[in-house]
């Protein structure tokens, strides 16, 4: 699935999904923010979902995700595929084909690709190729 694309698009197109679970969880006409988490707000820290107003107030669309940087996208990706396992229990997640575990497996894929290619880059740095005019000892 994402083999010719770069990681961050990828990993803002990913939270399109646990951010719909979200809304579709939150009673938008009790919420006095219309779904938007309020830190200052005492209620929202106590509100039964508090969790998913985060996820919404953290996505608000790919355009706030766009700037955020990989290494933030990919960290929060591992609290989305949690949030995502916490409402899906039920499932035989390896043969099951419903989109929720069809989206963990490319969730989970992805991380574990981008984390194997952030571990290869620091585990072997480039080497500086010595000047053409120094001799080696």
């Amino acid at each position: 699935m994402f083999q010719s694309r770069n990681v961050k698009r990828c990993l803002i197109e990913l939270f399109a999904y646990p951010r719909w679970l979200a809304v579709e969880k939150i009673n938008i006409a009790q919420c006095p923010h219309k779904g938007y988490f309020d830190p200052r707000d005492r209620k929202c820290w106590k509100c039964l979902w508090a969790t998913e107003c985060r996820w919404i107030d953290f996505d608000n669309g790919g355009e706030v995700l766009s700037r955020k940087s990989t290494s933030e996208l990919t960290e929060a990706l591992e609290r989305a595929v949690n949030f995502v396992e916490d409402r899906c229990t039920y499932h035989n997640r390896k043969e099951c084909d419903c989109h929720t575990c069809s989206w963990l497996r490319d969730a989970r894929s992805l991380l574990k690709r981008h984390k194997t290619k952030k571990l290869t880059r620091t585990t072997n740095p480039p080497t500086k190729a010595a000047p053409a005019n120094e001799t080696r000892a």
